[in-house]
């Protein structure tokens, strides 16, 4: 799953913008640049089975509702003002998109939002979906250029740096 994450991003040109020469130095050498975290802290158990982040749909649990208002209201912001969010699958992307329209959460800070989006038309799939890699990948390339373009606007004016607080410019949910 990491290797396949690592090469999505590296196709995001993320090395150039974050001034590093791959974006493996993200889970080594600089670990400084990069947050990891997940939209729901704690795990999550629906009927037996780890939670998919589809039934029940997040906004309709009030737990879910909970731990997602949360992570929008306390550990985003610890973390770098202009962190860039890059969210692994659609649960986190709809939710990053709910929080936008709330106005708790830039639109722009995350791949796949935007103001002008009422809802991601698409979302950065995550490594380990069960899709197929041909359609996982497939999927990518389709949006590969328009992720590039929004990658590059965001660092065009927040340009990455170390927090020295054990990372923040590249979030990863």
């Amino acid at each position: 799953m990491r290797r396949k994450l690592i090469e999505w991003l590296n196709g995001l040109d993320l090395p150039r913008h974050l001034g590093i020469n791959d974006c493996e130095q993200l889970f080594e050498d600089r670990a400084d640049l990069l947050h990891a975290t997940s939209l729901f802290r704690y795990p999550v158990i629906n009927k037996g089975k780890d939670y998919s982040g589809e039934s029940p749909k997040p906004h309709r649990s009030e737990m879910l509702r909970a731990f997602m208002d949360a992570f929008v209201t306390r550990e985003l912001p610890r973390v770098h003002p202009d962190a860039y969010i890059i969210p692994l699958g659609k649960p986190p992307s709809v939710q990053l998109g709910e929080a936008a329209r709330a106005r708790k959460l830039n639109s722009y800070r995350f791949l796949g939002g935007g103001v002008q989006r009422s809802e991601p038309r698409w979302h950065f799939l995550h490594p380990s979906q069960i899709l197929g890699a041909q359609d996982r990948q497939a999927t990518f390339d389709r949006h590969k250029a328009e992720m590039r373009e929004m990658v590059a606007e965001w660092f065009a004016h927040h340009p990455a740096q170390s927090t020295g607080l054990g990372g923040a410019e590249l979030k990863e949910i």
